[in-house]
């Protein structure tokens, strides 16, 4: 199925997605994919990204992750990890495609994306890779200023 008024139709969506229960939000997570236009699909997921639960955070992740459109896809990973308190989201596979798209909009979206890279820059480099990514992030804060 095609959703043929995305506008109209994502509109709508995002005015009752706060008062959605839990099944709603899935249902509507589900739906972002039909959506013909890929700026609805990233709007649609950003604007519904405070109000999903738990247990779906890792799934619309996935789904932003993939969203075609670049500017999209970091609106709509930026609302996912600034809803998400817990920390819970994970660093998922098109981490590089994400965060080149992330440093072509803003330094807000890079932070937002490093802030999900946490475990992998541990693991993958240790203390001297955190220590550098800090000095990095200290660093290029200037740039953007």
């Amino acid at each position: 199925m095609t959703v043929v008024e995305p506008y109209e139709q994502v509109s709508c969506l995002l005015s009752l997605a706060p008062y959605a229960g839990p099944r709603d939000l899935e249902e509507i997570l589900r739906w972002i994919p039909n959506v013909s236009s890929t700026y609805g699909q990233a709007l649609l997921l950003a604007g519904i990204a405070a109000f999903l639960p738990l247990e779906l955070k890792d799934e619309a992740l996935a789904l932003a992750e993939g969203l075609e459109n670049s500017t999209g896809r970091v609106w709509a990973i930026e609302a996912l990890v600034l809803a998400d308190s817990s920390g819970s989201a994970t660093w998922g596979p098109q981490w590089r495609a994400a965060l080149e798209s992330a440093a072509l909009a803003s330094h807000r979206s890079v932070l937002c994306l490093l802030a999900l890279a946490d475990v992998p820059i541990a693991e993958c480099s240790g203390p001297q890779g955190v220590n550098a990514c800090i000095d990095a992030i200290q660093a290029v804060a200037t740039w953007w200023e």
